[in-house]
């Protein structure tokens, strides 16, 4: 069931007039009939197959006590009571319609009543006082059994009533009897008209509330499955991006490796496409990529998925493909490229038209075999390198060759997980200061603690590559408690009591011991845990286990804040907001750098909606201009961090900004 907003509103308009409430204004009141109709209709139709036994029972006590006309209410009951209400039934089993459904309930009561009435009337027995006594267990049935809506259930009894009452009159009764009579049938017709109200009153409230909280977590995950497209999809081409292959890929090969048909993988790469945007500009070589992604498509089957991998790179996984196949279609991608004949006159070469070069790789191949699928984008990855060694637009094939070609960029060999441990050791390893300013005020109300490698060799090593890397050789667990400990030790010595930001792997709240380290580092350096808000990453999925939510609860109790980092990417979605208490939200830097304006408002303010329903604070970092700062705080955004309104520092210069605004309070 999809609800619109339009519908949400009468919701709250029915929510705010209590009156309201027994007859919804239209919209709602059509939603509820649909909503409740089955079961309305089961219910109305046990109800009466129940009393057609029960009410044709009392044949046998009319029997002893009104021999003088059993016959006739054998009649009364067959034609006046009985048929009507089979009728009924039958009818209840077709319709679809809600007021034919409440007829079908209310008029069986009224033709039993009649019947009822009739054959006490038409007896002469001077028993026939004793059966009057029965008339208001049809009141009961119709307004709780049956559950009349009160709308029928009132004028019903209004109608019952005065016959009852006159009955009680005509019959062999004595005053003070007939009032004894009416009293009963007046305050059981009272007490089942109050039941029966006080009954829907509550039922239909409690649906008013039950549909709001259903529309509020439809919208929650329409924005999120929204959101999860726009995290999906790269914004220029309109294909799959990086985090979204990768997710791919990963399912791809757990299939495989659980008895699957083999995959291939090609990754592509378009030949001097920079020199093609600095001759020809940038918009051009937007439009050139679209080409090229039109092209590539035309060529794929509906099973092959086809990603812009960064910049001028794609990937194709070809699922139920040898190696052999993914050169046959490699071969057809690249000829399909060819044809496009886009001019390029910067290339360097003969050709003077835009190519690709291609890179292959098979999860079953033989040489080399891949041990996992990191490992098959690195083979295929090689492969793309001596494609284009071999002069581009070519296509290679991944061989064990590969591996002595490898190298970076700039002829230095490839990091391996043993280069991180030594870094460690020798202190190539350090923390810079990012400060997290007030929306409103900018004040400085905390630091995230960033990550640094310096390598002597290759200068500063981006965390996107290191931190990946310590978590596939599970050097992941020591390397963050070692960060964790070294910022709480810099925190520590800051004059001000300033919050602590510390990024987490999922691995390590997969840890067992985590909250225990986390405990013993926070005694070592004597931080009060109030200030210490731990960061979860995007790097890996976190399997949410019963120990991880211990692990959380154990976190929060002791008083560290948590955090969900790069919301709305790579894994951060929703399902961890539901599953796990955090207290604030970090949205990621391009949701803030999306280009579309209208866009980047109406993405913003669902993440600031949706966190805020959590009860999450939120944080949006890529702040770059005063345009973005102006848009968050219109949003109601609480924190912002960006390089608009500081750069990371190294924890010498953190200490001296520091040192200067004392100086500059104390001279206020």
């Amino acid at each position: 069931m999809t609800l619109s907003s339009d519908l949400g509103k009468q919701i709250e308009i029915d929510i705010a007039y209590p009156s309201r409430v027994l007859m919804f204004s239209a919209m709602v009141e059509n939603q509820y009939q649909d909503d409740i109709h089955r079961r309305r209709k089961r219910h109305i139709y046990r109800s009466h197959v129940t009393a057609f036994f029960a009410y044709n029972s009392f044949l046998f006590c009319e029997w002893l006590m009104l021999k003088d006309i059993f016959f006739q209410a054998v009649l009364w009951h067959l034609f006046c009571a009985s048929l009507p209400t089979l009728a009924c039934l039958f009818t209840l089993k077709k319709t679809n319609s809600y007021r034919l459904r409440e007829v079908c309930a209310w008029l069986p009561c009224l033709a039993g009543f009649i019947a009822a009435v009739a054959i006490i009337l038409s007896s002469s027995s001077p028993d026939r006082a004793l059966c009057l006594f029965s008339l208001p267990l049809i009141l009961i049935y119709a307004n709780n059994t049956t559950a009349l809506p009160f709308r029928y259930a009132l004028p019903f009894t209004i109608l019952v009533l005065p016959i009852i009452v006159g009955c009680a009159f005509t019959v062999n009764m004595t005053f003070p009897q007939g009032l004894f009579a009416t009293c009963i049938a007046l305050v059981t017709g009272a007490f089942s008209l109050l039941a029966n109200f006080w009954l829907e009153r509550s039922e239909r409230y409690s649906y008013l509330l039950n549909l709001r909280e259903k529309l509020r977590v439809q919208s929650l995950s329409s924005t999120n499955r929204t959101l999860q497209t726009l995290s999906d999809t790269d914004s220029l081409t309109g294909i799959a991006n990086r985090r979204y292959f990768v997710a791919q890929l990963d399912d791809l090969w757990n299939r495989y490796e659980a008895g699957g048909a083999p995959f291939s993988l090609l990754i592509l790469d378009v030949d001097h496409f920079k020199r093609f945007n600095d001759l020809y500009g940038h918009p051009a070589g937007d439009n050139c990529l679209q080409c090229i992604v039109s092209a590539l498509r035309e060529q794929l089957r509906e099973v092959d998925l086809l990603a812009r991998y960064g910049g001028e790179e794609f990937a194709v996984l070809l699922p139920n493909c040898t190696l052999e196949q993914a050169h046959i279609t490699a071969e057809r991608l690249r000829a399909a490229i060819e044809t496009l004949g886009i001019p390029h006159q910067a290339r360097g070469d003969e050709l003077l038209i835009v190519s690709i070069s291609i890179g292959a790789a098979c999860s079953d191949q033989a040489a080399p075999q891949p041990d996992d699928q990191s490992q098959l984008i690195e083979f295929a990855d090689r492969a793309l390198y001596r494609a284009k060694r071999l002069g581009r637009n070519q296509i290679a094939l991944a061989s064990r060759a590969d591996s002595q070609l490898f190298e970076t960029s700039d002829g230095l060999p490839e990091l391996k997980p043993a280069d991180l441990r030594r870094a460690l050791d020798e202190g190539r390893l350090y923390m810079q200061y990012h400060s997290i300013h007030d929306c409103s005020s900018t004040e400085v109300v905390g630091y995230e603690a960033l990550l640094r490698w310096d390598d002597p060799a290759r200068g500063l090593v981006s965390p996107d590559f290191f931190i990946p890397l310590a978590e596939r050789s599970g050097f992941i667990l020591e390397l963050g408690e070692w960060a964790l400990r070294t910022a709480c030790h810099q925190a520590v010595q800051w004059p001000k009591a300033y919050s602590l930001s510390v990024n987490v792997s999922p691995l390590q709240f997969a840890d067992p011991n985590f909250a225990a380290r986390v405990a013993e580092v926070l005694r070592e350096t004597k931080l009060a845990p109030s200030r210490l808000i731990l960061e979860l990453t995007e790097g890996v999925p976190l399997n949410i286990t019963p120990q991880v939510r211990e692990t959380f609860a154990t976190l929060q109790a002791s008083g560290i804040r948590l955090s969900l980092d790069d919301y709305c990417t790579g894994h951060s979605n929703i399902a961890y907001l539901l599953a796990l208490p955090f207290n604030t939200v970090k949205i990621d830097s391009s949701i803030i750098q999306v280009e579309d304006a209208d866009k980047r408002r109406a993405l913003l303010k669902s993440l600031v909606d949706m966190s805020s329903a959590f009860g999450a604070r939120i944080i949006a970092e890529g702040i770059e201009t005063q345009e973005h700062l102006d848009l968050l705080c219109e949003l109601g955004c609480d924190l912002a961090q960006g390089f608009f309104l500081a750069e990371p520092l190294l924890p010498e210069a953190l200490a001296h900004q520091h040192t200067r605004w004392t100086a500059e309070r104390a001279a206020f």
